[in-house]
């Protein structure tokens, strides 16, 4: 089977398990390190791995963070992985859907992500309480590669990686 074919089945699969409706392809990935801008292919399992990611939130911080949200102040952060979608996608999250057309998720070196952030227009979403092997799967290999940063070390040196 040829790589791209095998990418985009790897990617319906894992995104069908993240409660994700992939009418909306993606239009770009981009992984941000040290204030540097990378693009990374928007086929890639990274994406599929990230959505994921949301998936498994429990928790909507929307309402607690509703007054300090600005998603100029989110993305000035220096490490982040911004996902964008041609149009809105339909995510399931705590069984609530949520029309996103961006996914966000913060990339501290030294701690871990407090939020993960969606955003379709001016409404900003904040999740937390995600899953330790989805997050695993997001930061531990290439690109963003903090398998021996702490404190993702912890969960690196642990994982399986999920079965897609």
């Amino acid at each position: 089977m040829n790589r791209n074919l095998y990418l985009l089945l790897l990617t319906l699969l894992v995104a069908s398990s993240a409660n994700a409706e992939l009418v909306a392809p993606v239009e770009s990935a981009i992984l941000q390190r040290n204030a540097q801008a990378k693009t990374i292919d928007s086929n890639s399992v990274l994406v599929a791995y990230t959505q994921r990611l949301f998936g498994s939130c429990g928790y909507d911080a929307t309402t607690d963070l509703a007054m300090s949200m600005n998603w100029e102040k989110i993305t000035r952060e220096p490490d982040y992985l911004l996902i964008t979608y041609r149009s809105e996608v339909a995510f399931t999250i705590l069984g609530r859907e949520y029309r996103i057309k961006e996914l966000l998720v913060p990339l501290p070196s030294q701690t871990w992500p407090s939020y993960l952030y969606g955003r379709s227009g001016d409404k900003i979403y904040a999740f937390s309480k995600f899953g330790p092997r989805q997050l695993a799967d997001v930061v531990c290999d290439e690109p963003i590669g903090y398998k021996n940063t702490s404190p993702y070390q912890a969960i690196c040196d642990n994982r399986h990686p999920s079965p897609l």
